[in-house]
């Protein structure tokens, strides 16, 4: 092989790389300490580019929900990777993925990310008083209304000192 035709393999796999590490951002996957995080999100692609037709990018609710409790206070921490101009809100669905309403307002993105260097946000809120089984907490970076990225987590909301609900039809419940 050629200097030239390794030139080329070596930019392609630059690109290819590059594509596969950074797209906008997301749900955090991980804790700062490398743990789990409470809010687990359905992937953990930063790149699910959501509309009011997949209002949480290109995925479909997962077969693990996190189960909350009403009134529970939790904590949801997000990283951006790419900077853009814009805000982050928390959303909430007791109905799977519509009728969202606004559970955290949106927070103004500082633009500071870069790269390998991520801008890291926390939000914190108290879980409604809306038992479900077929909810969405939904995270949406919007890039001053010229795109938005979602990142979703399914949950499962009982009441405050109830048992562990029933899992729907091909879920797995743990509390």
């Amino acid at each position: 092989m050629n200097t030239k035709h390794l030139l080329a393999l070596s930019a392609s796999a630059n690109l290819f790389l590059a594509t596969v590490s950074f797209a906008h951002a997301r749900l955090s996957v991980t804790t700062a300490t490398g743990g789990v995080p409470r809010l687990v999100p359905r992937n953990s692609s930063d790149g699910n580019k959501g509309d009011a037709a997949s209002p949480c990018g290109a995925t479909t609710r997962g077969t693990n929900p996190v189960v909350l409790t009403v009134g529970e206070t939790v904590t949801a921490d997000f990283e951006e990777t790419i900077g853009h101009t814009g805000t982050f809100q928390l959303n909430f669905s007791p109905m799977g993925q519509v009728n969202f309403t606004t559970l955290v307002p949106a927070q103004t993105d500082d633009n500071t990310a870069v790269g390998a260097t991520p801008n890291k946000g926390r939000f914190q809120f108290t879980v409604p008083n809306t038992p479900c089984t077929d909810c969405t907490i939904q995270f949406v970076q919007d890039m001053s209304g010229t795109l938005n990225y979602k990142s979703c987590v399914d949950v499962i909301i009982t009441p405050a000192n109830a048992p562990a609900p029933a899992a729907p039809a091909g879920f797995a419940v743990t509390k």
